[in-house]
């Protein structure tokens, strides 16, 4: 019927009670709820929730939710560019919610192989006169081959943060740049594949939890190596 989260869900379900339409209230025969422990896993256990029961009163996250990946284009001046691209599959990155996060995610692929900001969408003008971009031929052959590293680079990481109690951990699997799905243990196994496999509630990933967990893998992008929840696969 409806599916919500929140902090303190006593006062959500009061406010509920205070606002809800009568004919929401008439039909009304039974509450539930569960702790999830942190607002990420809440967003995603409703997000996937909402899609998989479709509840008549959850109205606002049934519009169609626009995410973006990377793609390259080839301009008039044959000059080999990446750009953001709104789109439901991914391309040269995982999924994102917003192009913020999508160009976070640039941002460091660009640093790291050391591409023209320009042709990378960055910036209208490169300043750096001895960048590779003063020779197409040469920039085009670097950046085709970086697009073919991306498009084979999908990260793979555990988001280990608070569980529904102190005595346990939460658990989000991202394998391959999807989420694979979460669980609550009160140690933290060994981080492979096949241990995780047999320890996590699957979940099966759509346009709005790609969008939520994006900007946590433009996070892991940029500062995985210093942040002590992620932890590589």
């Amino acid at each position: 019927m409806y599916i919500g989260k929140a902090k303190n869900i006593k006062q959500r379900v009061r406010n509920h009670f205070r606002t809800a339409k009568r004919h929401m209230l008439e039909n009304l025969y039974y509450l539930d709820f569960k702790l999830t422990g942190t607002d990420l896993l809440a967003s995603i256990i409703e997000a996937d929730e909402i899609k998989k029961f479709w509840p008549p009163y959850n109205v606002a996250q049934k519009f169609p939710r626009n995410t973006f990946t990377l793609t390259t284009y080839t301009n008039q001046k044959d000059e080999l560019k990446l750009a953001i691209k709104r789109s439901k599959s991914p391309e040269l990155s995982p999924l994102f919610g917003s192009q913020y996060n999508t160009r976070v995610y640039l941002e460091s692929w660009v640093q790291e192989k050391k591409l023209c900001p320009r042709l990378s969408g960055l910036q209208f003008k490169c300043l750096n006169k001895k960048c590779k971009c003063a020779n197409i031929k040469k920039h085009n052959k670097l950046l085709e081959k970086v697009a073919e590293e991306m498009r084979n680079y999908l990260p793979s990481f555990c988001l280990i943060d608070k569980g529904r109690t102190s005595q346990e951990k939460s658990i989000l699997w991202i394998n391959e740049g999807k989420m694979k799905g979460y669980a609550y243990t009160p140690e933290l196994p060994e981080m492979e594949s096949g241990t995780l496999d047999g320890l996590i509630e699957p979940m099966k990933e759509h346009p709005e939890t790609a969008a939520i967990i994006g900007k946590y893998l433009a996070e892991y992008m940029t500062s995985s190596l210093q942040h002590k929840q992620y932890i590589a696969l």
